[in-house]
């Protein structure tokens, strides 16, 4: 796979280089094949463990959806899974899923404690992810070949016009754009006609994105932006990540950038990114606007990266593992590098002190058990460790940019966490005495 390198004043990181074709009609293609997936794996769980285990937050339907998108992102962290950017190949890791669905079997107390493990391993075989994903990778590359696929590949026409919403201030609105599609072949699945109705992105978004699109089209064949925005917004909304657009508010974003020249982010999307630098999921499309790819797939050598990762369990302890290598790798090297880390306050010790200092618990129905919480765990006994704070949810705001919402009130406490070699020296108090909290601009 080709690598290549990026450098500046304030960093330098080697990246992989995966590429697909883009097309909405392989979008579409992918999503049937993925929705198919996933109504299987709703019906062989509702049939093992029935509904009521999974409506007790929300909609049964909505969390078994919520537990396959978070299935589908420790896949996609996976180097190994290089077949396409949707759905999954190579080894499966099934550990985290096996680990989810024991612990949610705790709602069930029919369900005996030694039997949990054996109904998960029942469970994780009749689901048979990989060769449901296998099948499906080989149903695109056959479309892909076929006659009928190339052609209609080129009929369709992505438009957009200006939609106004409201917000509850009612002197205040924002302006998006409603991507609309028209395509030659005719769409009868419910689920992927919502998706096509309910395609935005706010202007703001969209000419951050066409700025960015201006400065890298040169580097790679031509084609459409507005296609790329429609092609880049269906795969975010299919895969339900609308959560993973959350992202730590830009007025900290630019102090941190101004302050401590911090420059990558190292889970973003083209969506939700600030800085200039990003990692992000799919490199094939947001490559066209700055995209390094992901995370997983980069070697940082030196620099500031922020890492503001998906909440889930797998992927924090990689990522944090990978960054402790890179971290020893580049003391003896002698490159200052270092990591801004935002993760929940999942472990004993933490949620005790935020319970006592704070009374801050976690958000409702946050009951799950994160046992070890290895993260913490790796940070803690790390000779890296510089700056530990743990913040109240109540006083952390993230933007929502897919809704351009700021989130007041999370769910979470939150460690804001600074790990560095000893060449990168950096002022500590702008991040021991930073305010994470959104402040209205018409608060007075």
């Amino acid at each position: 796979m080709e690598k290549k390198t990026i450098k500046n004043d304030f960093f330098e990181c080697q990246y992989k280089i995966r590429n697909f074709d883009i097309n909405p009609y392989i979008e579409i293609k992918r999503s049937q094949i993925l929705f198919r997936i996933l109504n299987k794996f709703i019906l062989i769980l509702t049939h093992k463990l029935g509904v009521e285990i999974f409506s007790i937050k929300k909609n049964y339907i909505r969390t078994l959806t919520n537990i396959f998108s978070s299935w589908l992102f420790v896949q996609y962290s996976r180097e190994d899974n290089t077949s396409d950017p949707i759905i999954p190949s190579g080894k499966m890791n099934m550990a985290t899923l096996k680990m989810t669905i024991i612990d949610m079997m705790k709602f069930d107390f029919s369900i005996s404690k030694e039997n949990r493990e054996v109904i998960a391993n029942e469970i994780i075989e009749q689901l048979n992810m990989k060769e449901e994903c296998d099948l499906g990778i080989n149903e695109i590359k056959d479309y892909l070949s076929s006659t009928y696929y190339n052609s209609i590949k080129n009929k369709f026409n992505v438009y957009k016009y200006i939609k106004l919403k409201k917000t509850k201030k009612k002197e205040n609105h924002i302006d998006f754009f409603q991507m609309k599609i028209q395509l030659y072949e005719k769409i009868t699945d419910e689920n992927i006609c919502k998706i096509i109705r309910n395609i935005k992105i706010s202007q703001n978004v969209y000419n951050k994105l066409k700025a960015k699109f201006n400065i890298y089209q040169s580097s790679f064949k031509n084609i459409d932006f507005d296609t790329l925005i429609w092609c880049l917004l269906y795969r975010y909304i299919t895969l339900g990540s609308h959560n993973h657009q959350l992202a730590v508010i830009p007025n900290v974003m630019q102090k941190f950038k101004e302050k401590i020249n911090l420059n990558v982010e190292v889970f973003a999307s083209g969506v939700n990114h600030y800085l200039d630098h990003y990692c992000s999921l799919f490199y094939d499309i947001e490559k066209y606007f700055g995209s390094l790819g992901s995370f997983f797939d980069i070697v940082p050598i030196s620099g500031l990266f922020g890492f503001n990762p998906p909440y889930e369990n797998f992927i924090m302890e990689k990522g944090t593992e990978k960054i402790i290598k890179h971290l020893e790798e580049s003391e003896k090297e002698g490159n200052p590098l270092g990591f801004l880390i935002t993760i929940p306050i999942w472990d004993i010790e933490g949620k005790k002190i935020m319970e006592e200092n704070y009374n801050s618990k976690p958000g409702k129905n946050m009951s799950i058990d994160y046992a070890e919480y290895k993260t913490i765990t790796l940070i803690n006994n790390s000779p890296f460790l510089r700056v530990k704070r743990l913040i109240p949810k109540n006083d952390f705001s993230y933007l929502d940019y897919f809704n351009m919402i700021y989130k007041d009130k999370t769910i979470q406490n939150t460690y804001v966490i600074l790990m560095t070699n000893k060449h990168l020296n950096l002022d500590l108090d702008i991040i021991k005495n930073i305010s994470f909290k959104h402040v209205s601009e018409n608060h007075n």
